[in-house]
């Protein structure tokens, strides 16, 4: 994984979404923007972009 955007609906979610992310991930860890604000669909609480990167040895 090279970068992710995490799209938060509630900025209180981010400390959750931190040790999500270091859990998931684990070091070393992509690069990240987050955004807060609403979604397009209402009943969502966050939203990940991610891009990856494939070796092609």
């Amino acid at each position: 994984m090279v970068r992710t955007t995490v799209y938060l609906t509630d900025r209180d979610l981010l400390a959750k979404m931190n040790a999500v992310h270091v859990e998931f991930f684990g070091p070393p860890l992509p690069a990240r923007a987050t955004v807060a604000g609403g979604l397009v669909l209402p009943s969502l609480r966050f939203e990940i972009d991610a891009v990856a990167a494939v070796s092609r040895r």
